[in-house]
């Protein structure tokens, strides 16, 4: 999963000031040891959360950091968030 350059935000005409949009592809992701496996399809991730993780030299996770809420994804390749912050400012009424 890598996060994706501007011309996915306009395809898919999301600004990237409310929305993050990330790659993936279930059929190329690796598993800790390098050993390639199936990944689940992103159905029924709407909701989920949107983490970035923080990985030492040990390819060990140390932190996970909230980026945004999953709210959508397209053609099985692509996963649509709504940044933190827009939904913090929704909560706080500053929409």
């Amino acid at each position: 999963m890598h996060y994706t350059d501007n011309s996915l935000y306009i395809k898919y005409n999301r600004p990237q000031k409310s929305h993050i949009i990330v790659q993936y592809n279930p059929k190329s992701t690796k598993n800790r040891s390098g050993r390639k496996h199936l990944a689940p399809h992103p159905h029924g991730i709407s909701g989920g959360p949107l983490f970035k993780a923080l990985i030492d030299n040990k390819d060990e996770v140390i932190l996970l950091i909230l980026e945004g809420l999953l709210i959508e994804w397209k053609d099985s390749r692509v996963i649509v968030a709504t940044k933190k912050s827009k939904i913090r400012e929704f909560i706080e009424g500053k929409q």
